[in-house]
């Protein structure tokens, strides 16, 4: 119960009070109505009187108790606000504290995962000090190695000293054999500008082929069915005949040019020599030697 209805309460007690001793003195006036007449208009008048003040202080109690509600009703219209303010401050707590928990749920994850990071780094660490401690070994193991190489080595420079002067002597004779060479080579070749062009001139290698096209506007050059890759090659001759119908010598062949698998030649005629140069007739580098 609150302060205004405590106060209604005991207003009513306190005009219950009133109102029984009133009857009260009334019954009394009653018994004895004459004697105290005048003092009992008296003192209903000043009851009534005091019931005026009473009421007009009722009144005013009302009117107390009215604006006190009003203030009271502002009061809780405040407090309302400030609870619906305090729900709203709750869920946002409320949220805050579920993204807190998000955050420390992906933090133990995270501290999870550098844990086996640093379990996985010891292991390699372990294997990389094993690594060294072999690779220590292993250079250990080469300096011994280098040491020993390096005393082969001095003992060995001192060959390989007498050996660079025996490479620089045969370098020296093989300079002087080149430069005989080229002498030589300069020799045969004015020797070879001052023979007679149309001797002959076989290869150093013995071959055999046939007249594979005569030219049909100068029958002199023909074509032949051989090439560098025999051995045959410009300035070189090669002997013409045939066997069919009868054997016979047609001439010499001396090679005008010459390519991968054909030359061509031009035909230098013996002597008495009548018939004419045919396709498929033979040639060769060494029929005079047979």
């Amino acid at each position: 119960m609150n302060t205004v209805g405590k106060i209604l309460v005991f207003l009513n007690l306190l005009f219950c009070v009133v109102v029984a001793g009133v009857l009260a003195y009334k019954y009394k006036a009653d018994i004895d109505w004459k004697n105290r007449a005048e003092s009992s208009e008296a003192e209903l008048i000043i009851s009534r009187k005091n019931n005026e003040i009473y009421l007009e202080t009722l009144k005013k109690r009302d009117a107390q108790h009215a604006l006190t509600k009003y203030e009271l009703s502002k009061d809780l219209t405040g407090k309302e606000k400030i609870a619906e303010k305090a729900d709203g401050d709750n869920k946002l707590l409320a949220l805050k504290l579920a993204e807190l928990e998000l955050e420390k749920d992906a933090l133990q994850k995270t501290q999870e995962r550098a844990e086996e990071n640093a379990k996985r780094l010891a292991q390699i660490k372990i294997r990389l000090d094993n690594d060294i401690k072999n690779r220590d070994l292993e250079i250990v193991n080469l300096h011994s190695a280098y040491n020993r190489v390096k005393v082969d080595l001095a003992g060995e420079r001192s060959k390989s000293e007498a050996a660079n002067l025996r490479v620089q002597a045969l370098e020296n004779q093989v300079r002087t054999l080149d430069e005989t060479i080229v002498k030589s080579e300069l020799a045969r070749a004015s020797l070879a500008s001052l023979r007679d062009p149309n001797q002959p001139n076989p290869p150093s290698v013995s071959i055999t082929g046939t007249i594979k096209k005569v030219d049909k506007q100068d029958n002199s050059f023909v074509e032949i069915a051989l090439g560098t890759d025999h051995g045959l090659n410009k300035d070189h001759t090669l002997d013409v005949y045939r066997l069919k119908p009868r054997p016979e010598y047609l001439g010499m062949v001396k090679i005008l040019s010459s390519e991968p698998h054909r030359s061509v030649g031009r035909l230098i005629r013996s002597a008495g020599v009548v018939s004419a140069v045919r396709a498929d007739d033979l040639v060769s580098s060494d029929l005079k030697a047979k």
